[in-house]
């Protein structure tokens, strides 16, 4: 399956890594959620443009604030959270003390999704509750079709919503941090 709207199989099959990792590389983006396949083509332009925008953006926030010790990263950048959990989130953030040779392995403080047709509902619900789960501080989505991107902050378990430009999210990476906004 190219897009990412369902998992590649029905049947009660758990992938692992291994088992993503032996997969020819045929250009396209393999994950694992819950021991589950999804197989996605590769980026727009247009979403590609954005995630050039955004990880430069937050290159330049974690630069700004070397005392946070952060470093950012765009696609292709696996995400281990478990054996049979193993994301490629289009943009992070993450502390350099997570930052092992092969991948970033445990919940990166933000994760950024760039939504798109084949994979917008998976991202909003699927690798955004494995998120939470893993505890990741925020996650952001954002609309090419839209100027704001959504940020959810996480508070004591719980994610709530916050709208604003990509600019002002960056800038306020020391909050991002922290898990709350100014």
């Amino acid at each position: 399956m190219v897009g990412m709207t369902q998992a590649t199989s029905r049947t009660r099959h758990r992938w692992t890594r291994a088992e993503r990792d032996a997969l020819p590389d045929d250009g396209r983006r393999h994950e694992i959620i819950d021991g589950e396949l999804y197989v996605s083509a590769s980026p727009r332009p247009r979403h590609q443009l954005m995630s050039a925008e955004l990880h430069a953006l937050l290159l330049r926030a974690c630069h700004e604030h070397p005392e946070l010790e952060l470093m950012a990263f765009a696609a292709p950048t696996d995400v281990a959270l478990a054996d049979d959990t193993v994301m490629v989130p289009d943009l992070i953030v993450v502390p350099f003390a997570l930052i092992a040779e092969r991948d970033i392995p445990g919940a990166p403080l933000i994760v950024v999704e760039i939504l798109s047709p084949s994979t917008r509902s998976v991202d909003l619900v699927i690798k955004k509750d494995r998120l939470r789960r893993a505890g990741a501080a925020q996650y952001w989505v954002a609309d090419p079709g839209q100027v704001l991107i959504g940020v959810q902050y996480r508070r004591t378990g719980i994610l709530s919503n916050q709208n604003g430009r990509p600019e002002a999210a960056a800038q306020d990476l020391p909050a991002a941090v922290s898990g709350s906004p100014r």
